[in-house]
């Protein structure tokens, strides 16, 4: 006589309905949670941003430096900057710079036309190679730039000149503390307007970090001639800011 496998295929679909209806139920609590959280205040709390602010003198400065050469052939007009580019570096590596704060940016040929009596001609080929350069101490700056617009003689250029604080961290740490600090000064006058106290942090996150180094234009170029009167390149250094914002949530008491 054959079993009848109808009882038991029965109770592995109850077994299976109930664990639905228990997810469910778990679902249903958990997102209750959810809105109780979002919505009573004994538990939000107080949110409030704080901003945190921290100045100092930069003492490293970036620029580019790029060379740029006129044939009427490619390989003429590549030449030029190839052989300048290699000045360029062979003096910035002379007056200090290491290998690794010099960096490719940009090489380009391409042609140049000539637009006269309303005709497109081509004149000749442009071709451009660009450096990027760190100078570490900013009190060497200055010397650097006249050594590579020395060396790159009237077909360089310098650009994108930015100055910039070399070890950041514990200033963005400093600013961090600040910006905590002025979220809780905010959130109590909140609260005291509320007739509570600010309890203890329960979430913090930041919202933005500021401070970095945004290029300036600076064009140099032609600098080749009357090399031995002339002076190092001033630089001012002036002050950078070092910003943190964040957005912190207070509990209350």
């Amino acid at each position: 006589m054959s079993e009848n496998p109808a009882p038991s295929k029965s109770r592995s679909l109850s077994l299976l309905a109930a664990a639905l209806i228990l997810l469910a139920l778990v679902g249903t609590f958990l997102i209750g949670m959810r809105i109780n959280a979002d919505t009573d205040p004994s538990v939000t709390g107080v949110v409030t941003q704080g901003t945190g602010s921290v100045t100092a003198k930069p003492d490293q400065l970036e620029f580019e430096v790029t060379v740029r050469n006129k044939a009427t052939k490619t390989g003429d007009a590549m030449a030029r900057t190839t052989n300048g580019i290699k000045a360029v570096i062979a003096a910035l590596t002379k007056a200090g710079v290491a290998e690794k704060d010099i960096a490719t940016t940009n090489i380009s040929i391409e042609p140049s036309y000539n637009y006269s009596r309303n005709k497109e001609t081509i004149d000749g080929y442009v071709s451009s190679s660009s450096l990027k350069v760190l100078v570490r101490k900013l009190d060497d700056a200055g010397g650097v730039i006249t050594a590579a617009t020395v060396a790159a003689g009237d077909s360089g250029s310098v650009q994108n000149v930015s100055m910039r604080i070399g070890e950041r961290d514990d200033l963005v740490a400093q600013a961090r503390q600040q910006a905590v600090e002025n979220s809780k000064q905010a959130a109590q006058a909140l609260a005291t307007a509320a007739g509570r106290d600010v309890d203890e942090l329960v979430y913090v996150e930041e919202v933005s970090t500021a401070g970095a180094p945004t290029p300036e234009p600076m064009y140099a170029s032609g600098l080749a001639a009357d090399t031995a009167s002339r002076a190092d390149v001033p630089i001012a250094a002036g002050e950078q800011k070092v910003d943190v914002t964040v957005k912190v949530r207070w509990s209350l008491s």
